[in-house]
């Protein structure tokens, strides 16, 4: 056969339909072989590791090298002759057979992916490659191919698309959101949760977000609040850096790798919400243990001071008596006595010892609000500060004076529509809490008169003892309690102490 009778190749790209890389290959070789001396283009053909075959019109073998007989198992003397279908599988749809027809039959290229079938049945999947040859007279005298065995190459394509689905099923059936960025923080991949959740931010970048609200405090939090439909919830954050082989050609000869990191975001909404259950519980718990110990405090030394009045009356007593039977009898019962009252004295309770601190005024009254929550017997209107308001004090001892002042509020209201409201107005060096009820007034307490805080005391309701722990803490922090009439109609209690130590100093 005259190889050179093959007149250079025409047609382009245009009749490329998959894949460019092997049309392109296919192209460049038959530019190169037909510049080539017969004794040579039959040389690299011959030794050409692609398969390559030449067919008459009607797709009758007429040669093929040995790198075809190679792939699919035919001597060259039994693929003389015969027609290319011989390899066909029957598993190709036969779409695929007639858009190659329609292409060469326009002298254009095809390329495509054929099912064929090996001389010993075995399947592969090809990649063909067929060139219509032009003669003179510009006619089609013979179809060129080029086949390549990709099967391997298209199991590990499936083996990538397969191992990619299976991560996004598990991603996306993971609770919490999670993305894959890049050195420049891109969002590469994310997962379902993820998407909800920029979904639930109107379309902003959840990350993004998350950042700007920990730029907003001084200390990163370990649970970043995000208002999200008019409801506050609650996400922790975790980055956890990645690297990976750089797969740009320039780095095949080195150890190039790009860094990643992956990006978890956790709603702990619920988990935050139960620790502030928690946290309110035990607050709550400690205040009742506090008032406890004071009511125990307040009855020992009530106790006491009966005591010490008879005391009293047998010292005398003795001073009086002679020695004697009689003198004998009262030294015996103040001894005795004396031994109950250290008993009283040293039976009373450890108080609470706090150290002052500095702490949110804000967040203390927060506190104070969900602690009395419960109470639906009246409306409880706590007004929290809009801007920050640091004082120095006791806390836990403060918020219980405040407890304390709104159960003695409580036990004045009306029977229906009760209310108790607590506001703070802050002064060039104090801060002003005002405790406001709807409830009975005491009789002396007329519109316009400040009367002592003592004035509240019900000996019948036991308030005392609430009044006296109130008072103490008060003093401790350099305070004053006064009462006055409420536009409310009760009584509008009014506490005021310095912002901090200092001040409590200088006053």
């Amino acid at each position: 056969m005259n190889w050179m009778s093959f007149p250079s190749i025409t047609g382009g790209e245009e009749g490329a339909v998959a894949r460019p890389e092997p049309l392109l290959e296919s192209q460049m070789l038959q530019g190169v072989l037909a510049q080539l001396p017969p004794p040579l283009f039959l040389q690299v053909v011959e030794q050409a590791p692609v398969a390559i075959s030449v067919t008459d019109l009607e797709a009758h073998i007429i040669y093929s090298n040995p790198a075809f007989s190679a792939l699919t198992g035919y001597s060259r003397s039994e693929l003389k002759g015969s027609n290319h279908n011989l390899l066909a599988s029957q598993q190709t749809p036969k779409s695929r057979y007639q858009a190659m027809w329609g292409a060469l039959s326009s002298k254009r290229n095809w390329n495509g992916r054929l099912i064929n079938r090996r001389k010993d049945g075995s399947l592969y999947l090809a990649e063909v490659t067929v060139t219509p040859v032009l003669n003179e007279q510009h006619q089609v005298a013979y179809y060129l191919g080029m086949h390549r065995d990709i099967s391997e190459h298209y199991a590990l394509e499936q083996r990538l698309k397969n191992q990619k689905a299976l991560l996004e099923s598990v991603l996306n059936a993971a609770p919490m959101a999670v993305a894959v960025l890049d050195d420049q923080h891109h969002i590469l991949l994310d997962n379902l949760a993820y998407k909800t959740l920029r979904s639930d931010l109107q379309g902003a970048e959840p990350l993004s977000v998350l950042e700007q609200a920990e730029a907003q405090e001084s200390i990163a939090p370990p649970l970043v609040a995000l208002s999200i439909r008019g409801q506050t919830r609650w996400f922790s954050r975790t980055r956890q850096p990645m690297e990976s082989l750089n797969e740009e050609a320039a780095n095949y000869f080195g150890q190039g790798k790009r860094s990643y990191t992956l990006l978890l975001i956790q709603d702990q909404t619920e988990r935050h919400q139960q620790q502030e259950l928690d946290r309110i519980e035990q607050l709550r718990l400690q205040l009742e243990e506090q008032r406890l110990i004071a009511a125990i405090h307040e009855a020992l030394d009530a106790a006491s001071l009966q005591l010490q009045g008879p005391l009293n009356l047998l010292q005398a007593a003795q001073r009086l008596e002679p020695e004697g039977s009689g003198h004998r009898a009262i030294s015996a019962a103040l001894t005795e006595g004396d031994r109950a009252l250290l008993w009283l004295q040293d039976a009373r309770p450890s108080q609470l010892k706090e150290t002052p601190s500095r702490f949110e005024l804000g967040q203390l009254l927060s506190d104070l609000q969900a602690l009395n929550s419960q109470h639906e017997e009246a409306e409880c209107q706590i007004n929290i500060p809009a801007q920050p308001m640091q004082v120095e004090g006791q806390r836990l001892r403060l918020m219980m004076a405040l407890q304390q002042l709104m159960t003695l509020a409580r036990q004045r209201l009306p029977a229906t529509e009760g209310i108790i409201r607590l506001s703070v107005r802050q002064a060039e060096q104090s801060v002003q809490l005002q405790l406001e009820d709807n409830g009975s007034l005491p009789e002396e307490l007329l519109p316009g008169r400040v009367l002592p805080f003592n004035c509240l005391v019900q000996e019948e309701s036991g308030t005392g003892i609430a009044l006296s722990l109130v008072q103490g803490i008060v003093n401790d922090h350099s305070g004053v309690l006064s009462v006055t009439a409420s536009e409310l109609g009760g009584c509008l209690v009014l506490l005021e102490f310095p912002l901090t130590l200092d001040d409590r100093r200088s006053s």
